[in-house]
């Protein structure tokens, strides 16, 4: 991935986190058993377009793996 393309990706991952949350805080702070009903129908609604988006996607063929030690992480103690 480019570095152009990732950092749009975490861009738009944070608008979303905080349009998220603040339609969250709202129905929190309005409190009606509706609204948490909106929340979760909004929700279902936000999973299903995602899971249609991730459908329409063309398959993509994976890129070559790359050599070097496999757990490496595990190795380092101060890490785990």
């Amino acid at each position: 991935m480019t570095k152009e393309f990732r950092a749009l990706l975490r861009a738009v991952t944070n608008v979303g986190i905080s349009v998220g949350a603040v339609g969250a805080g709202w129905i929190v702070q309005v409190g009606a058993l509706n609204a948490y009903r909106c929340m979760v129908v909004g929700n279902a609604i936000a999973f299903a377009c995602s899971a249609a988006t991730l459908l329409l996607l063309p398959p993509v063929a994976p890129g070559p793996v790359m050599g070097g030690p496999r757990w490496r992480a595990l190795r380092d103690r101060p890490y785990l």
